[in-house]
């Protein structure tokens, strides 16, 4: 597999592509400016979908030892599927692993023949920037026949190409190259939206007595922790200016100290 691949593997995750796909942009710049865009694409229904044949034809590829084989084989099996030959459970380990390694080919031809230095994917979702338009497109168009060529279904409608100069957003996160190359990174929007419809419902469900501020401070520190993860120092505030109106301050941190 690619370096440029980390979902589910040691060392690796989603923050650690985020930071790729940072380090990538911050090469392109260097080199090019913001000349040029990125292509972004989606797979459809990665896991539901999976091609089994092309599981097994990877196994017999790669597993030498024939009784290894087939036991590997056999957990393949032996896992639910959504269709004939097709679908792999979504969470399980070897599942997980089976995926990660399922779009390797078209991994490896667009790093190794296409030579293309800021590209990578975190299990379904993959970027590509390059300096010349044009040649992304034609790339791009060669990735999707591959991929069909697999059984590996792309969301055609979900794959744009975006100008470095336009904030792009990559599993759901926002990426904004800016005119001195630094790159910013944002979290969920809707991620805030759900907390303060949260906070809202916690203040009625603290009248209730359905819920404690134990609850609620946790909740706090865990939106908190996930958005200093990114250039989101003003959502925290808002954030935090919410739950001060909505109870007051008093958190049970808070209270704990006072006590």
């Amino acid at each position: 597999m690619i370096q440029d691949n980390g979902a589910s593997r040691k060392g690796m995750g989603l923050h650690y592509q985020y930071r790729r796909l940072k380090q990538q942009l911050q090469w392109h710049y260097r080199r090019y400016g913001r000349t040029g865009a990125v292509a972004l694409l989606d797979l459809k229904q990665f896991f539901p979908g999976a091609p089994r044949q092309v599981i097994y034809q990877r196994h017999a590829r790669y597993i030498p030892r024939p009784d290894l084989r087939r036991v590997v084989d056999q957990i393949v099996a032996e896992s639910p599927a959504t269709g004939p030959g097709r679908g792999m459970p979504l969470g399980l380990e070897p599942s997980q692993q089976e995926m990660v390694s399922l779009p390797s080919a078209v991994d490896n031809w667009l790093k190794c023949q296409v030579g293309a230095h800021c590209a990578g994917h975190y299990m379904d979702d993959y970027y590509i920037i390059m300096p010349d338009v044009e040649r992304l497109k034609e790339i791009v168009r060669e990735m999707v026949r591959r991929f069909e060529a697999l059984g590996i279904r792309v969301n055609k409608r979900k794959c744009k190409i975006v100008p470095l100069t336009e904030p792009f957003r990559f599993c759901k996160a926002r990426f904004t190259l800016t005119e001195t190359g630094a790159v910013k990174i944002n979290g969920s929007r809707d991620g805030v939206k759900r907390a303060r419809r949260k906070l809202r419902m916690f203040r009625r469900e603290l009248d209730e007595g359905k819920r404690t501020l134990e609850g609620v401070d946790e909740f706090m520190n865990s939106q908190e922790a996930y958005y200093r993860n990114f250039n989101d120092h003003g959502r925290v505030l808002r954030l935090r200016r919410l739950h001060y109106a909505i109870f007051g301050g008093a958190t049970c941190s808070e209270l704990s100290k006072t006590a």
